[in-house]
């Protein structure tokens, strides 16, 4: 079994022999949506209890990666702003007005989650 990365979601794929053919294929058996990564019914139904554990295995390691992924992020802010912050006064005024935009959205949520656990 493999995991393809769609957008928002995984698709877990199952390499079948084709009966005609005897070569390998790609058969998608369902998908896992990455905000929740919750197996749904129908796709632990369509597994077999190996795959079933596989995917199992895969949801504990995604999630622990990313929870690693989002400590390093959080822990280089302090050193990634201030070049941000650089960057914003030198770069091209279009550029830097697009992406104004979407760091005060994104620092917004930072703040939220700062002031929600009474931080500062």
């Amino acid at each position: 079994m493999h995991f393809r990365h769609r957008g928002n979601s995984v698709q877990l794929v199952r390499s079948e022999k084709d009966a005609v053919t005897g070569k390998a294929k790609a058969v998608p058996i369902g998908s896992l949506r990455k905000p929740e990564l919750k197996i749904p019914e129908a796709v632990a139904k369509a597994c077999t209890p190996a795959e079933l554990a596989e995917v199992n295995h895969w949801v504990e390691d995604y999630t622990r990666i990313d929870t690693l992924k989002a400590e390093v992020v959080a822990r280089t802010m302090p050193e990634t702003l201030p070049q941000v912050a650089a960057w914003l006064g030198q770069a091209d005024e279009a550029e830097a007005r697009a992406l104004a935009a979407e760091l005060v959205g994104a620092w917004q949520q930072v703040r939220r989650a700062i002031v929600a656990r009474n931080l500062i």
